[in-house]
């Protein structure tokens, strides 16, 4: 009889995992394809798009969600660097709604197609000012010579 339910647990334990395996690697490729559809502002330089699987599986406390950022230069000022990629975002991803606690463009967007708590957001700086910090926020580097303002749209799987 225990060994019934030692394999009964073990049989419930082992398809919740794999469950959570399979969510995790779906959440990932949701995320992707969101990244996907926006598309490079006119005017604007695509510099890259940097994955981050967040903390893997598994992960039960503490867990850093799976991320997309796509980074772009552009000659704007922040502030209306920022304006431009909300009405991208709105167009082509999620509704941007804007709040005043997350993120440094002062909006985050819910991107229902990914999960419940899928958000995208995004941060512009100047070169300069991004030069003098210690790295970028997104996992790739700052051309040293270059000027203008850059903007990281960042795609996340959960809060950040």
């Amino acid at each position: 009889m225990f060994v019934l339910v030692a394999l009964c647990a073990f049989a419930l334990a082992a398809s919740g995992l794999l469950y959570a395996y399979s969510d995790h690697a779906q959440e990932s490729a949701r995320l992707r394809r969101a990244a996907d559809r926006l598309t490079t502002p006119s005017g604007w330089t695509f510099i890259g798009s940097y994955q981050e699987s967040g903390s893997g599986f598994p992960c039960f406390i503490s867990c850093f969600h799976p991320g997309v950022t796509k980074v772009y230069r552009t000659s704007a000022p922040p502030p209306e660097a920022c304006a431009v990629a909300r009405a991208q975002v709105s167009r082509e991803v999620a509704s941007a709604e804007h709040t005043s606690y997350d993120s440094n463009c002062g909006w985050r967007a819910p991107i229902a197609s990914v999960g419940s708590r899928a958000t995208v957001g995004a941060g512009a700086q100047t070169a300069s000012v991004l030069r003098a910090w210690r790295s970028p926020p997104w996992p790739g580097r700052i051309d040293a010579t270059a000027g203008g303002t850059y903007v990281w749209v960042y795609f996340s799987g959960g809060p950040t």
